[in-house]
């Protein structure tokens, strides 16, 4: 790439910049004292083709402006091969930008974008460098050129190791990282599981005071209904009583009816036999007159009439039983049932009423089975019997019924005092098993992260050396590269004193002094010399790029390189420029403050202090003459 044209309006401090017609082979100098302008040229040409300089962030571009105006305008003509383009830019005082580029024809500039990020990536397409490459290769800055030592990260860029240690200082960082989580999360590990074995939380003993809180539920609940079964039964049990001992009566008399009707019974139908069937035999045995004799008719229907009567006194006594005694039966059963129960728990202490476990739990929490009552002692263990068989009269067995209603009471509040405590055990342990889950949890999550970190650490640790590996390889081939191209480069640029130089295992820049035996760093040389170190290597930067870009021709923009030169190194370094160009950087911007000796330039542009237009075009001969000139001294040296 090759410029041909700049152009600018309110541009920094020119009101009006102008440079027309520009050689597209030769040296084109820019001459001007301190605050002339000439580097404003540079930022112009930097400007319009990637929207941004070397000396001002992204959210700074707002000062290219110039003070009163309200919008910075450049324009910048270039060819890149055989085919002419132009770009042109604009800013406002708020930083906003507007962008388009045209190929220039003969029949018409042909619009290519009309955006920044379309002419960005156009431009990037058409000349194949990005800012950071163009800027370190062919735009050399004061800010670049005028550095105090090698420029380290020129050095990593041309050296293909810059990705490399980007890369493993993050790496670097991540693998710092993932030790500082590992050692943090074995630290809390061991202080999560002091804390959870502080719990002495065993999952069996949660089910074992479940198991035992089932065994007091189903007690407790069984009690209850005891309490209230012996309370409605105790209040019944006198009506039945009165009831089971009227029927009672009523069942004895209609068997005794029987009883005796079928006694009469016999006798009776043995007279009616003998006077019905052997009548003849009665009369002897009859002491009365013989026309007293009863007549077997009137035998049978008294007989008749004592089998009816037996027969309706035992109906009678069945319905009885079936209709009144059986359910009373029944209903006293139930209750003396209840009564044995009740007996038995009140009686009964904890090892004779509970399991193993269960005594274990009570005597544990200091709880006992008692009584509860001293007036169980009167009451009789053959109670339930006696109020089975209706044995014992309501009035003599209220006393042992409100004995027992009173001791089921009291064993009601013992058994919810044993519920409440197995309760208050059941939820303590939820919380200390929430507790030892939440502990557990978080274990098992630092488990994972140093599980992780570890694993991480040691593939980072791998990478890390992996990317050393590489980055070493990267060195050595660029080592080769200096030992082919840069060793004559150097001495060119030296004027012998430094003839090799190499990049060593912390990649820093050595030269070889044979003055000195030996490679020595950059830094130990002179400041002239470390310049003209930074000269070569960048230089080597701008060749390789234009063989990769596979380009005939290119540009160069130096804006003051040879500060602290002598004429001597200055003009010496400049011819070594152009030999070592191989004829490629065929247009070579230089600024400088003064014209160094014997030198001419194809184009001499002279800003002034204090004015704000610039305008320069070949008009005259004498131009002519100086830039056919400039084209000896650049391009024949190729």
């Amino acid at each position: 790439m090759v410029i041909t044209g700049l152009a600018a309006k309110h541009f920094r401090k020119y009101e009006s910049l102008r440079l027309a017609s520009l050689p597209e082979h030769g040296l084109i100098m820019v001459v001007g004292g301190r605050e002339s302008g000439k580097s404003t040229i540079g930022d112009a040409i930097c400007f319009a083709l990637f929207g941004r300089t070397a000396d001002l962030e992204n959210e700074q571009l707002a000062k290219l402006v110039r003070w009163g105006s309200m919008e910075a305008l450049v324009e910048l003509t270039f060819r890149q091969g055989k085919q002419s383009y132009r770009i042109q830019r604009k800013i406002n005082t708020q930083g906003v930008q507007q962008a388009s580029l045209w190929q220039i024809g003969s029949q018409g500039d042909t619009v290519l974008a009309n955006s920044i990020t379309a002419v960005n990536e156009q431009i990037k397409h058409i000349i194949g460098l990005s800012y950071t490459a163009f800027s370190r290769a062919f735009f050399w800055s004061q800010l670049s050129v005028q550095a105090d030592a090698v420029d380290q990260d020129s050095l990593d860029t041309m050296t293909g190791i810059k990705t490399y240690l980007a890369l493993g200082k993050r790496l670097e960082t991540e693998r710092l990282m993932a030790e500082a989580n590992l050692q943090t999360a074995q630290a809390s590990i061991g202080k999560l599981e002091t804390e959870r074995d502080s719990l002495s939380f065993e999952p069996e003993q949660l089910s074992s005071l479940e198991t035992i809180n089932q065994v007091l539920q189903e007690r407790r609940r069984a009690a209850r209904a005891l309490q209230v079964d012996i309370k409605q039964s105790s209040q019944a049990y006198p009506t039945w009583y009165e009831t089971w001992q009227g029927y009672s009566q009523y069942s004895l008399w209609a068997n005794r009816l029987a009883l005796w009707s079928a006694v009469l019974l016999t006798p009776i139908l043995l007279l009616w036999a003998l006077l019905f069937f052997a009548p003849t035999w009665a009369q002897p045995l009859w002491p009365l007159d013989a026309a007293l004799l009863p007549d077997s008719d009137a035998v049978l229907w008294l007989a008749t009439s004592l089998a009816v009567l037996a027969g309706s006194a035992l109906a009678f006594d069945y319905y009885v039983e079936q209709r009144y005694l059986i359910p009373l039966k029944e209903r006293v059963a139930l209750f003396a049932s209840g009564l044995r129960d009740s007996l038995l728990q009140l009686r009964s202490t904890v090892e004779t009423f509970f399991d193993s476990q269960t005594q274990a739990y009570l005597h544990s929490r200091a709880l006992t089975a008692n009584s509860g009552s001293t007036k169980l002692a009167a009451v009789s263990e053959y109670l339930p019997e006696q109020v089975r068989d209706y044995a014992i009269s309501s009035t003599d067995a209220q006393p042992a019924f409100a004995a027992l209603s009173s001791g089921l009471k009291a064993y009601a509040v013992r058994m919810d005092a044993y519920m409440d405590a197995i309760d208050a055990d059941i939820n303590h342990k939820k919380h200390v098993k929430s507790q030892h889950d939440a502990l557990q949890a978080e274990i098992r999550q630092q488990a994972w992260v140093i599980a992780n970190s570890e694993h991480q650490a040691k593939v980072l640790g791998k990478s890390i050396y992996l990317l050393h590996l590489a980055a070493q390889a990267s060195m050595r081939t660029f080592n080769q590269q200096l030992g082919q191209r840069c060793q004559s480069w150097l001495s060119e640029f030296t004027q012998q004193p430094l003839d090799n130089w190499q990049i060593d295992q912390d990649f820093a820049a050595q030269v070889l002094s044979h003055e000195k035996g030996g490679f020595l760093e950059s830094k130990s040389s002179s400041k002239q010399t470390q310049q003209q170190i930074i000269l070569t290597l960048r230089a080597n930067l701008a060749n390789i790029l234009i063989d990769h870009l596979r380009t005939e021709e290119q540009c160069l923009f130096m804006d003051e390189p040879f500060a602290c030169f002598d004429t001597e190194r200055t003009l010496a370094t400049l011819h070594s420029l152009s030999k070592i160009s191989h004829g490629h950087l065929r247009q070579i911007w230089l600024v400088v403050r003064s014209i160094p000796a014997s030198l001419s330039a194809t184009v001499l542009i002279r800003p002034q202090i204090g004015e704000n237009r610039l305008l320069w075009k070949p008009n005259d001969s004498a131009k002519r003459a100086d830039y056919l000139k400039g084209m000896d001294l650049i391009g024949k040296s190729a």
